[in-house]
């Protein structure tokens, strides 16, 4: 996600809108992992990059609401804030050579809901840990979004609708205008969080308009470290009005 920052705003008031204005996303996700037959289900996500403006929100509140987080992240440096920083139970280093292995080790009692925003190798990773009425919240399939061509993926379609059939699993295209009419009653909750500190929102600034290209390039190569921001002015432009 890359955002425009014209100015700075004071850290906490930031801090709180840089979650905010997800918000209508992370309503739906609560919703949809409230519905869980598991007691404490297993949350998963990738794609939604835990150590990323998304996926570090979506955890944090599966931790809130009592569940067990899993990430997935791009390098160890990213993992360790993930667990160390913003308290997930694990975090699994997608370029891994063992990834299905460590993600196994990391659910053994599988998986109730993943957060899908990537696609790819790591959805074929957790296909298979994918719990009977799992949850799959699709925000998402960037690994897909410049590819000239289809990827020879071997969970081909009479595997996955077997698997949705027998498992009886959910998937749901999700969009943040849909859960707009929530967002309200989400602002309540995430403001309070991130005062109590409960929420910790993690920025990567880029200066200069002139950097957005490289910006949006290194977002799509997972290159930052957090909500990516592009600061174009130090400090607020007025508006000019014809005479």
């Amino acid at each position: 996600m890359l955002c425009w920052l014209a100015f700075p705003a004071a850290p906490t008031l930031r801090s709180t809108g840089s979650a905010a204005d997800r918000s209508a996303l992370f309503v739906g996700f609560a919703a949809t992992m409230a519905g869980s037959d598991s007691p404490c289900p297993c949350i998963i996500g990738y794609g939604f990059a835990p150590s990323g403006a998304v996926g570090s929100v979506v955890g944090q509140i599966a931790r809130i609401k009592g569940a067990r987080a899993v990430g997935i992240a791009g390098g160890p440096d990213k993992c360790r804030y993930v667990t160390e920083e913003l308290g997930f139970d694990a975090c699994i280093d997608h370029r891994a050579p063992d990834l299905a292995a460590r993600l196994a080790a990391a659910c053994p009692k599988g998986i109730d809901v993943y957060f899908e925003n990537v696609g790819g190798a790591v959805f074929e990773a957790v296909f298979p840990l994918l719990n009977p009425f799992a949850r799959i919240p699709v925000c998402g399939l960037i690994s897909m979004y410049n590819a000239t061509s289809l990827s020879p993926s071997p969970i081909l379609t009479p595997h996955l609708m077997r698997a949705i059939l027998t498992k009886r699993l959910t998937f749901r295209g999700f969009i943040v205008s849909g859960f707009f009419g929530r967002y309200g009653d989400f602002m309540h909750d995430v403001s309070a969080w991130v005062g109590e500190g409960r929420i910790k929102c993690r920025e990567d600034v880029v200066e200069g308009l002139k950097n957005a290209p490289r910006a949006l390039i290194g977002l799509l190569r997972g290159e930052n470290f957090g909500k990516l921001l592009v600061r174009v002015a130090a400090r607020p432009v007025p508006i000019e009005t014809a005479a």
